[in-house]
Order: C-alpha cells, then structure tokens, then sequence
C-alpha cells in the first residue's frame, strides 16, 4: 500500500500495484499525448474508492468540482507518489 499527503493536505492510501497497472498505463500515455478527458477514467481506475473524498477535497465554495481542480489534484497526487519513489 501507499500511502500519501499532497501539498493540498488530501491524504489517501491505495494498492501499489495500481501504479503497475498496463490500462493505467495506457491512459497515461493518452493523457500525455493530449487527451485529457481520460483524466477522468484514470481517476476511476485509480482512486475509484476514494473518488469521492477528492472530489470533497477540491470542492469550490459554491459545491462545484471542476476539471481543473481534480486535474491539479491528480497532478499533486502523483507529485507525492514520485516523492515517495526518490
């Protein structure tokens, strides 16, 4: 298991293997190759317990959960799994 605190302050846990996954890694690719809506089946694969205490996370102040914000969330994510690795 990893666990993780982003530089937001979110704390999650999920499965290593996650992170070794080809479909996980097949989305990455696309997602690096510009289709960002893929963010969104990453996420599912990826956090798909915790999908909704993310979403909580970076509510705005009116209750919306934009694209924008759970996609600097995913990249504050990954910013602290790769932390961890070095």
């Amino acid at each position: 298991m990893i666990s993780i605190k982003t530089a937001s302050g979110l704390e999650l846990t999920f499965p290593r293997k996650k992170l070794d996954d080809w479909e996980t890694m097949k989305l990455l690719r696309d997602i690096d190759k510009g289709e960002d809506f893929k963010l969104i089946d990453l996420c599912e694969r990826l956090f798909d317990d915790d999908i909704e205490k993310i979403k909580e996370h970076v509510k705005d102040e009116d209750g919306d959960v934009t694209f924008t914000a759970m996609a600097e969330e995913i990249a504050l994510i990954f910013s602290a799994v790769k932390e961890l690795k070095n």
